[in-house]
């Protein structure tokens, strides 16, 4: 029998994220102070936890930072709109595909070619 902790089921669980746990919220990471939120242990397991946990997590987490703070330095990133889509209708498609996942080893999304993204330069930043 194999058994495994259902991440996404942790994940999305009201009694610890709240009534708006399905809901894609960036902002439930930062306090009112503006300080990085951590959670509860046990309750957040993209990488595993104790003897099992990712051996390259750190090294992962820090090139995440870097390419996302590259990339939104001087872009953003935009819902491309399927035709006679609302924009609404175009994020709500995007969180169906997202929910439409596959677990195994990491969770996959069973159709990537169907998100629609673009970068768009906001010319905010100075050179």
């Amino acid at each position: 029998m194999t058994v495994f902790v259902s991440q996404r089921v942790i994940h999305v669980d009201v009694d610890i994220w709240g009534d708006d746990a399905n809901s894609f919220k960036p902002s439930r990471w930062i306090d009112s102070t503006g300080q990085v939120v951590t959670p509860p242990r046990g309750t957040f397991l993209p990488w595993s936890a104790g003897p099992r946990v990712c051996p390259g997590m750190k090294m992962a987490q820090v090139e995440f930072v870097a390419t996302f703070a590259t990339l939104f330095r001087s872009a953003k990133g935009e819902v491309l709109k399927d035709e006679g889509e609302t924009e609404l209708q175009a994020k709500k498609r995007l969180e169906d595909l997202m929910a439409d996942s596959l677990l195994r080893l990491t969770m996959q999304m069973k159709h990537p070619e169907k998100v629609k993204l673009r970068w768009i330069e906001d010319g905010t930043v100075q050179k």
